[in-house]
Parts: C-alpha cells; structure tokens; sequence
C-alpha cells in the first residue's frame, strides 16, 4: 500500500498519525485515485492539509475529491474574496511540488 503514497505523504501522514490510525488514514487516502501520481499527491496533501488529523474528515474529504477534485482543490487552497478564488496564505502556485 505505500508504493502507491509518495514518501512527502508518507512523512506527513506520519506526523498526524499512528498505529492503526495511520493505517486507516492511508487505506481512506487510497480510495482516490487518478490517472496522474502529481495530481495524487496534490490531492493527498490537500486532504491531509485540511482535515486536521481526524479520519472522518479524510474519508470525507477523499469522498469530495472523488466526485469533483476540483472542488476539494479550491475548498482547501483557495479562500474567496469579493468573489474571486485568492491563494490561501503561505501557499504558493505549486506549492505541493515544493
């Protein structure tokens, strides 16, 4: 299961979780996939970025991503002002290649 994660999700998944906790994280991550590892892995941080260490977010969130990952891109990277999608502070265009 953890070929499929990169090792920056790994690592990150490692600072939020552990034990079986950990474990299940991973398993809910997994239930996303895309054709491309980059958009997976932006998808993975996204998710891990905003759920805040807890497991019912992450299956929430992967459920967001499966119907529209769009959605969860712009629900966790941008914040709307005046109507118009702006980066949330601290990120940058590409921030999860960094």
């Amino acid at each position: 299961m953890d070929d499929a994660l990169s090792d920056r999700v790994n690592r990150k998944l490692s600072e939020v979780f552990t034990g079986s906790d950990l474990e299940k994280a991973k398993k809910f991550l997994l239930e996303y996939q895309s054709p491309s590892q980059e958009l997976n892995e932006r998808i993975y941080l996204d998710i891990l970025r905003i759920s805040n260490g807890s497991l019912d977010k992450i299956h929430q969130f992967v459920g967001l991503a499966r119907t529209d990952y769009r959605d969860l891109i712009l629900c966790a990277e941008y914040d709307f002002i005046d109507g118009k999608p702006v980066l949330k502070p601290g990120l940058t265009e590409q921030w999860w290649k960094s």
